[in-house]
């Protein structure tokens, strides 16, 4: 079998012409743990970009379709020092999280940026694989590798670039909650950092 990273080489040679305003998210603020079929995650989230002067808060919306594969809906709003801390970038992803063994994951969110300030707007590919270990439902500690794709037509053309972040979870019962710190790297935005809280609702059939 050939190794996972493999499926990342496509990932890992950054293509430019022109210049670059945007800071892409990189962090997850997810595990390989998929939600139970109807069951609904609501969670909140906040990241740091230091080398950017970037700070981002956002939201998240995510349905149980099945046991084995879950949709989520996100939102972040992104503020820069650069632009007196005001919303610089608006971000929204649709995400179609599969489940592939207990313990991993795939994710193929497809997320677009827009900007008033910058007049541009941009669509992001950032498929991630979750390998996820599980502590007594209490604890879990996540690696998550990931390619990251750009696209915008009029100047730049097509960004590609390598990312990873670990994440954990704690809680005192992951399906009921759980709060996410995240660390992040890749080649463009360098280092991140962020915290998430996520609330579930159970589906009826499990209360």
């Amino acid at each position: 079998m050939k190794p996972i990273y493999l499926l990342f080489a496509p990932f890992s040679l950054i293509l430019l012409s022109g210049c670059v305003y945007i800071t892409p998210q990189n962090l997850n603020f997810d595990s390989a743990k998929m939600m139970k079929k109807k069951s609904i995650e609501i969670q909140g989230n906040a990241s740091l970009y230091p080398d950017f002067e970037q700070m981002n808060f956002g939201g998240k919306i995510g349905i149980g379709v099945s046991e084995n594969y879950n949709i989520k809906l996100r939102y972040e709003a992104m503020l820069s020092k650069n632009y007196n801390n005001r919303l610089e970038w608006n971000y929204f992803e649709i995400d179609n999280k599969l489940r592939l063994a207990k313990w991993c994951a795939l994710s193929l969110p497809l997320g677009g940026y827009s900007s008033q300030v910058y007049n541009e707007r941009w669509l992001h590919f950032k498929p991630s694989l979750y390998f996820t270990a599980t502590f007594n439902n209490k604890v879990d500690i996540s690696i998550i590798p990931k390619g990251q794709l750009l696209w915008e037509k009029k100047t730049v053309g097509i960004l590609s670039y390598f990312g990873l972040s670990i994440g954990a979870g704690f809680s005192s019962n992951l399906d009921l909650w759980a709060i996410r710190p995240e660390f992040g790297w890749d080649q463009f935005s360098n280092f991140s950092g962020g915290i998430s809280f996520s609330y579930y609702i159970k589906s009826k059939k499990e209360n």
